[in-house]
């Protein structure tokens, strides 16, 4: 996807940090209202974090269990950097928090702050867009109104428990099917998926795997990473993508698009800020 350019005058602007912050100075004194942090406080008071920000090795297998426990299988390399990068950027705005003096270490506290930052970051650029920059935007991401393929596929899953060996005996097992032998046989798991978007490949094994099935031959056994574990697969069918829908008749939609991929940009804007301020140290994944 192509997002759009961000204008020079706002994005460039030396000032969009602080403008962004001094907003954020407003909404959250308006939340904290006359129960906030005592006004006597200095700016980073007790409580607030010392020291560079850190990603060690516990913080990595919590990434890891959580992303876990919410799918039910371990994140792919690709998955894993971005909760790592997600973690650097929560805390790259709970720092900033406690250097202005507005917020304490009450988890609950902390996670309404989050919201409320990436909000204020991102409205930092809201402007209406014009006609001209809408049919742009949907002239280059005209895929993305149109129906999503689906597709039908067999996963014989091998798992990794197999140790070093486990790719070796998936190529194994392609093998046997290959010639004809019943996946049913074969392997530990057969799963059958029928009219499977991208989107729920990749939520249900992730996005390597569903970038390898995408360029995938159908009705050809291939063995692709699943993370834990490694899958001979087959596409039995394939839906194609449908026909985008025209402008006129998904305008509102391309509008929202256009906003929510503007507001990104400037928050990743306000976010390369604060990095350039605040050392981050990441360790090397156990």
């Amino acid at each position: 996807m192509n997002d759009p350019k961000p204008r020079r005058s706002l994005l460039q602007e030396p000032l969009l940090h602080f403008g962004a912050l001094a907003v954020l100075v407003f909404v959250v004194q308006a939340f904290w209202g006359s129960e906030g942090p005592d006004a006597s406080a200095e700016a980073g008071g007790a409580g607030a974090p010392a020291g560079p920000i850190v990603i060690d090795a516990s913080e990595h297998q919590r990434l890891d269990r959580e992303f876990t426990e919410r799918y039910g299988r371990a994140p792919t390399d690709d998955e894993h950097q971005r909760l790592v990068d997600g973690a650097v950027e929560r805390e790259l705005m709970v720092r900033e928090a406690f250097a202005m003096g507005l917020v304490h270490s009450d988890p609950m506290v902390r996670r309404r702050l989050l919201q409320k930052m990436e909000f204020v970051l991102g409205q930092a650029s809201a402007e209406a867009p014009t006609l001209e920059e809408l049919e742009a935007f949907y002239a280059d991401n005209t895929a993305r109104y149109a129906a999503a393929p689906r597709y039908d596929f067999t996963a014989v899953r091998v798992e990794a428990e197999d140790g070093p060996d486990s790719k070796a005996a998936a190529q194994d097992v392609r093998r046997d099917l290959a010639a004809g032998v019943d996946p049913k046989t074969l392997g530990d798991r057969v799963l059958r998926s029928k009219h499977f978007t991208p989107g729920r490949v990749s939520e249900q094994y992730g996005t390597d795997f569903t970038e390898a099935l995408l360029g995938m031959e159908a009705k050809t056994w291939t063995v692709l990473d699943g993370g834990e574990s490694w899958y001979v697969v087959r596409i039995d069918a394939i839906e194609a993508r449908g026909e985008p829908k025209p402008f006129d008749a998904v305008r509102d939609r391309v509008q929202a698009d256009w906003e929510a991929t503007r507001r990104s940009v400037a928050f990743d804007a306000a976010l390369d800020g604060l990095r350039a301020r605040y050392a981050v140290e990441v360790e090397p994944r156990p």
